[in-house]
């Protein structure tokens, strides 16, 4: 049986939206759940830009997608773990990668100059490119990580992450930015967070622009919530959520209207629960969980 091992409230909630609504205020702030995704034969684990998304996903999995402008029931990102041993041991070479999928018209060239054509119809391609590498470094109290994003601009292509091994916090700078994930409670050592801005010199620059205004130190943007489970779980099921605030007038629920900064802080977040179900894994508390393998 699946469950919440930690309820949130100090984010607000995003509204629910009717099929047809009107869009709601320039600068609206929403709260965009992103569940984090196992998906059973596949490698690692997937992140959806909504729970609608990932419902209909569940429903037409890759093999009956249907492929549109929107890119609703298509995860956002992929990651896995590197195979080349050398990584593990050396911060020269990437331990993980996240993958994006990307929507393009089929008329068009391929948006990026890497990556692999996934689906296609008449209208649209999908995409399958490298968007996110880590680098991981370790110490005796702190473990260091590298998040490169090698499409990028020069000035938002490279994230810094540091891990406290004794307090588990994550320190996090990137383009001006000071944030830090805060453990908000464990369980069966598994530990939810909470994200908020620590310090930050650029909220004005456009990187920044989709997320809340920040109105000093430590204004929440984020959460992390893993789940447990007290039995098998099925074919394909969420393992995590990620919660991240951000300024919206679109009721967007695909991959296609995803801010910058939502697709950054998701693949911190996702660095995050990497991390957490290798501690599960270590103490031997979720065995169910098919990506500690992958």
């Amino acid at each position: 049986m699946e469950k919440n091992i930690h309820e949130y409230t100090e984010l607000r909630e995003a509204p629910r939206y009717e099929e047809g609504a009107s869009c709601p205020p320039e600068g609206f702030i929403i709260t965009r759940n992103l569940p984090v995704v196992n998906i059973l034969g596949k490698r690692g684990f997937f992140l959806f830009t909504s729970r609608q998304s990932y419902d209909k996903f569940k429903v037409t999995k890759f093999k009956n997608a249907k492929l549109d402008a929107d890119g609703v029931g298509i995860p956002l990102l992929h990651m896995v773990t590197k195979y080349d041993i050398t990584a593990h041991i050396s911060a020269k070479k990437p331990i993980y990668v996240i993958y994006k999928y990307v929507i393009g018209e089929l008329e068009n060239p391929p948006p990026y100059s890497q990556g692999e054509l996934v689906l296609q119809n008449n209208i649209h391609c999908l995409y399958k490119v490298p968007f996110c590498e880590i680098y991981r470094s370790r110490g005796y109290t702190k473990t260091s990580y590298k998040l490169v994003f090698p499409f990028e601009s020069e000035s938002t292509n490279e994230c810094r992450i540091t891990e406290d091994t004794i307090s588990k916090q994550f320190e996090v700078s990137f383009n001006g930015n000071n944030l830090v994930w805060d453990v908000m409670s464990q369980m069966n050592h598994a530990f939810s967070y909470g994200l908020r801005v620590q310090n930050s010199y650029a909220s004005d620059n456009n990187f920044t622009s989709s997320i809340p205004p920040i109105n000093g130190t430590g204004t929440a943007i984020g959460k992390y919530n893993p789940k447990l489970f007290g039995r098998v779980p099925k074919m394909t099921y969420a393992c995590a959520d990620l919660w991240i605030n951000e300024k919206s007038r679109l009721a967007a629920y695909g991959i296609a209207s995803v801010p910058c900064i939502t697709e950054h802080l998701a693949c911190q977040g996702m660095l995050i629960h990497r991390i957490d179900e290798d501690r599960r894994r270590r103490r031997g508390t979720d065995c169910w969980n098919s990506s500690y393998f992958l």
